[in-house]
């Protein structure tokens, strides 16, 4: 009403309503959704709400699924929810500080409930690359493991790198396993999850 401008963004690209998602503010989500409804349909296609939204810093379990439900509920697809890295909303729900068996059972049962798949697909699927940027990194990264045969880089010396090679192709449950969180991981084997998967490396969760 002052005349704040909700079309600006930062230096990554986020706008209002992506920090309304980060912190599961749904109010502040409809107020972006008032008064820029073409905005929020346009920044759809470019901003992953809902990653932001399960990756949420707010403790509150109940404002997280509000928001999340809040965002299906104005047509977000949770089938096309993937960060460009892969990482699927089931693998960042794991990943962060409030994760919790609660939400994991959310996520599976929100991606099957949407999409149809298997709930045994949904918690093997395993991490690839969805933009041509990201696919370059593992292209890159693929090259620099045959020239080392195989062997990690120091994850001291050059933690990016390190971090990149493991990557590919892991599944939720080597998240969960490196998140430490046994609850998780127990909860991901009854949902059918396999424990034997390992990523492009050959590395089992283990």
């Amino acid at each position: 009403e002052s005349g704040a401008r909700t079309t600006l963004c930062d230096r990554l690209g986020f706008d209002c309503a992506s920090y309304a998602a980060k912190f599961s503010r749904t109010e502040c989500m409809r107020t972006f959704f008032e008064f820029s409804k073409n905005q929020f349909t346009k920044n759809v296609c470019s901003t992953n709400y809902l990653q932001l939204c399960i990756s949420s810093k707010n403790s509150d379990w109940k404002s997280v699924v509000e928001c999340f439900e809040w965002l299906v509920s104005k047509g977000v697809d949770i089938s096309n929810s993937h960060h460009d890295s892969g990482r699927t909303l089931l693998m960042n729900s794991i990943q962060t500080v409030n994760r919790s068996v609660e939400r994991i059972d959310f996520v599976v049962q929100a991606i099957h409930k949407s999409t149809g798949a298997p709930i045994v697909d949904i918690v093997n699927e395993k991490l690839y690359p969805k933009t041509m940027l990201w696919k370059f990194f593992r292209q890159y990264t693929n090259v620099s493991s045959l020239f080392r045969l195989g062997h990690l880089y120091d994850r001291r010396k050059n933690p990016a790198m390190f971090s990149l090679q493991l990557l590919w192709g892991m599944t939720a449950l080597h998240f969960a396993f490196g998140a430490g969180c046994a609850p998780i991981v127990y909860r991901l084997v009854e949902l059918g999850a396999d424990v034997n998967a390992k990523n492009d490396l050959g590395m089992s969760c283990m």
